[in-house]
């Protein structure tokens, strides 16, 4: 839904703003997501919630189409050669720095305790397009790149809603997920059940009258 809802709009807005003005405003969005998630107990994140909360609608920016905005308009920077300064094949040193304070960024929020989401981050941005800029001047041959499509498609579309029935059944049980290996079992758990229905898909989408199931990837 963020593709089908943030294409259209990037399309249109750029008839009237030229790239750079659409990342800056895009990038305002994602900021202000970011601001929601992992910076949402922080003085700033508080009040920012309150006054999303006084909406007469309720909306959740960082599970919307209003992150995948600014992703959107990079990559269109990247197809209009806007970007073509990070092309390069040292690119992943640079990335490789990003990672760290990425991580970084990460250990500092959950340290002070500003966790309100942990889904959004500020140096994801950086970190993707200096992989990108290096990828871009791979050239790899990947058998089964399709299929691997397809796994990433779905796994990452079904495993909220298996995450979400599963915890629900624990609790059902009296049961809850406290130590990290009992995590560590639950995602490996959720990681070969999406691949299972993967492969099902894959198989199932070849017989007749059940080709719509290509649309789940």
């Amino acid at each position: 839904m963020g593709v089908i809802l943030g294409i259209p709009i990037v399309y249109f807005a750029s008839r009237f703003l030229n790239n750079k003005v659409l990342l800056v405003l895009a990038w305002l969005v994602n900021a202000f997501a970011v601001i929601l998630t992992n910076y949402g107990l922080s003085p700033l994140g508080q009040s920012a919630l309150n006054w999303l909360h006084s909406w007469p609608i309720s909306i959740s920016p960082s599970l919307s189409f209003m992150v995948g905005l600014v992703w959107i308009v990079i990559g269109k920077m990247f197809a209009d050669g806007d970007l073509d300064k990070f092309v390069k094949p040292h690119a992943i040193y640079w990335a490789g720095g990003a990672m760290l304070l990425l991580y970084a960024e990460e250990f500092i929020v959950h340290r002070l305790h500003f966790v309100y989401y942990n889904d959004c981050y500020f140096m994801l941005l950086p970190v993707s397009v200096l992989l990108f800029g290096w990828l871009l001047t791979t050239h790899i041959s990947v058998p089964y790149a399709r299929e691997m499509r397809a796994f990433s498609t779905i796994a990452y579309c079904f495993h909220g809603s298996f995450v979400l029935c599963v915890k629900y059944l624990l609790q059902l049980a009296g049961l809850q997920i406290t130590r990290i290996s009992q995590s560590v079992l639950f995602w490996l758990v959720t990681v070969i059940v999406s691949w299972f229905l993967t492969l099902l898909i894959l198989k199932l989408q070849r017989v007749r009258g059940l080709g719509w199931l290509k649309l789940s990837h």
